[in-house]
């Protein structure tokens, strides 16, 4: 009976993460081996993965992101067609400026403004990787957060809202 436990235990996280209830980066065990040590993840990441983002007070969904691997906030938005950077974030992600050609023309709330496009190595919303985004880095002053648009959320099995909540799968 006792070494039915974990099994359920992790039948029961599994369900869970599948269910969206909880998000599998919370879980970060390690199963122990008293002959070895420490061994390898007891739940596999290899298999499908699912992620949540709360809504903040204003309704919006801020996921905390990383960038070829920097750290970046932005506001999940399926209206942006691609993922749109400020130039304090692509400058923080190891962009230069100075390189880019901003020749992109786009519609913002705000009007037309001009962009310069780039692909992402990589962009990871918590267990989620995808590689070869395409994004934009948007005209200084013209953003006020980067956006996780469609480049990065169509290439994801499928996203839902359900109630505060944006559900990703992978």
């Amino acid at each position: 009976m006792l070494n039915r436990i974990p099994l359920l235990f992790l039948v029961a996280a599994g369900i869970a993460v599948a269910t969206g209830m909880i998000d599998e980066s919370t879980l970060n065990f390690v199963a122990e081996d008293p002959d070895t040590g420490p061994s390898r993840p007891a739940i596999s990441r290899s298999g499908p993965s699912v992620t949540a983002i709360s809504a903040g007070q204003r309704g919006q969904f801020t996921a905390e992101t990383l960038v070829n691997g920097v750290h970046v906030q932005m506001l999940a938005d399926t209206g942006a067609t691609v993922v749109a950077l400020t130039t304090s974030d692509a400058q923080r992600i190891g962009i230069d400026l100075e390189w880019l050609e901003f020749d992109r023309p786009i519609r913002t709330a705000n009007g037309t403004a001009l962009a310069a496009g780039i692909t992402l190595d990589t962009l990871s919303v918590g267990g989620i990787e995808i590689r070869d985004v395409s994004a934009i880095v948007v005209g200084e002053g013209l953003l006020g957060n980067s956006l996780l648009g469609m480049s990065f959320l169509g290439a994801i099995s499928r996203f839902e809202i359900r109630g505060d909540q944006m559900v990703l799968y992978r």
